[in-house]
């Protein structure tokens, strides 16, 4: 006898990932024009952040774009230096998130909650802020600095440093002026017992 033909599966049935497929892509692209975007996101890379211009913003981390769960930035200031800080957003929760604020000679601030904290005022040296999160951070605070210089900037040579996070720059760094033969030391001692990790920015030598 004659078989009866087979039944042909439903188009749809061929194509039924298809709107998922779209859809991701559409995520996807997406996700890489916001992250393509540093206006619109903040990165934290790892290791604290160095700020050197006269004034700037720091904002807190993107999660979509940084695994770690803490972030620091430092803000260089010469020893008269004065640094004002002024909160544009901040919104905190003291259970999981927290920002501290360190200076030499000067007691930790440990910032968190949903009030603006009021303006400070930062006089000698760098400073640095760390922010740690918990959970995911998102739009946590924003935040403008501007630096007060004083002083012409010191040739940084044959120094013992004695923070944490600090800057170590050759001399006449960004400068114009031709300097002779020179024989710089450095001494680093942190007073901790965590590991020293040290990364060049720039490293530019003849």
């Amino acid at each position: 006898g004659c078989r009866a033909p087979m039944a042909r599966q439903p188009l749809r049935a061929k194509t039924k990932g298809l709107p998922y497929v779209v859809l991701v892509g559409l995520l996807l692209g997406i996700i890489q024009a916001v992250e393509s975007n540093p206006s619109r996101t903040a990165v934290c890379p790892g290791y604290p952040i160095v700020r050197r211009e006269l004034q700037g913003q720091i904002r807190s981390p993107s999660a979509r774009v940084t695994t770690s769960n803490s972030c620091s930035w430092v803000i260089v200031g010469g020893p008269d230096d004065i640094i004002y800080i002024g909160f544009q957003h901040f919104f905190l929760s003291c259970g999981s998130e927290m920002l501290i604020i360190r200076a030499p000679n000067q007691p930790s601030r440990k910032l968190c909650g949903y009030t603006t904290p009021e303006s400070i005022r930062i006089k000698g040296g760098n400073v640095t802020l760390t922010y740690s999160w918990k959970f995911w951070a998102r739009n946590k605070f924003l935040l403008k600095y501007e630096r007060e210089p004083k002083t012409q900037p010191v040739v940084s040579c044959n120094r013992t440093l004695d923070d944490f996070y600090g800057v170590i720059y050759s001399p006449a760094f960004s400068s114009d002026s031709q300097l002779g033969p020179a024989h710089c030391q450095w001494v680093l001692d942190a007073h901790d017992s965590r590991p020293l990790i040290l990364r060049f920015t720039v490293l530019n030598l003849d």
